[in-house]
């Protein structure tokens, strides 16, 4: 995040919100610094703009820690608690099924939130709820976060040995440090297509699904670039779905 090209944006529509995955951020994989943190919080209390700071993925680091969420950064910044919401998801670090969030957030906004889910589907599923609830009074997520992350990090670090051995210079890519998501680039190298979405067609006809990357643009898409997940696949199908992307590759 360009936090001044940010700041200048704010002033010129006043936006209601800014949203942001601050850590690991889906799709890019990238985390925003600890300076850049504190420069947003203080930039929401000057311009008292709301600040949504998503944080499904922060736990899912494969080594060192990210930087601290914007929620524990709120503390040394007088004033931005008011000006900041943090949502998590037990989705992403227990059990994709349990779909349970949290957000912490001002007293008048959390109590407006809550009254738009009362209305849109009047609570979360009392089961769901209780599982979490439970398996947290047990103590074991801590354990199951280190088994997470030993297990994602060496999914990433077989799909970028893939990446390399089978596609080569046709694509370019960022190793991740954490969460789920390759960032890519078809670079048009030996002659290959650079056009994404027509090599996600190809690669269907392999039985290996992506997402490209243009509809992640606002404005100005890179028709090249796609987004690959290591989350749910295991070693072996990311060697082989990854050999499969190799022929799907004109």
């Amino acid at each position: 995040m360009d936090v001044d090209k940010l700041e200048a944006l704010i002033v010129e529509h006043k936006p209601k919100l800014v949203y942001l995955i601050p850590t690991f951020s889906n799709p890019s994989g990238a985390t925003l610094s600890l300076a850049r943190r504190k420069r947003i919080l203080e930039m929401a209390v000057r311009t008292q703009t709301l600040v949504v700071e998503d944080d499904p993925y922060g736990e899912l680091y494969f080594e060192a820690p990210p930087p601290p969420s914007l929620l524990a950064l709120s503390n040394g910044v007088p004033g931005s608690r008011d000006w900041l919401a943090h949502c998590g998801s037990f989705s992403k670090i227990l059990s994709p099924g349990l779909r349970v969030g949290w957000m912490i957030a001002p007293p008048e906004l959390l109590a407006k939130a809550v009254m738009c889910k009362q209305f849109s589907d009047a609570h979360t599923s009392n089961l769901t709820q209780a599982i979490c609830a439970h398996y947290l009074t047990m103590n074991r997520l801590v354990d199951t976060l280190a088994v997470v992350r030993q297990t994602y990090a060496e999914r990433a670090r077989v799909m970028a040995q893939c990446l390399q051995r089978d596609l080569g210079e046709a694509i370019a890519f960022n190793a991740p440090q954490g969460g789920m998501f390759f960032w890519a680039r078809l670079t048009g190298a030996d002659g290959h297509s650079a056009d994404a979405a027509a090599f996600a067609k190809r690669a269907i006809d392999q039985l290996v699904a992506f997402v490209p990357g243009a509809p992640f643009y606002a404005h100005d898409p890179d028709p090249a670039t796609l987004r690959l997940s290591f989350a749910t696949a295991d070693v072996a199908k990311i060697e082989e779905g990854i050999g499969r992307l190799k022929l799907a590759l004109r």
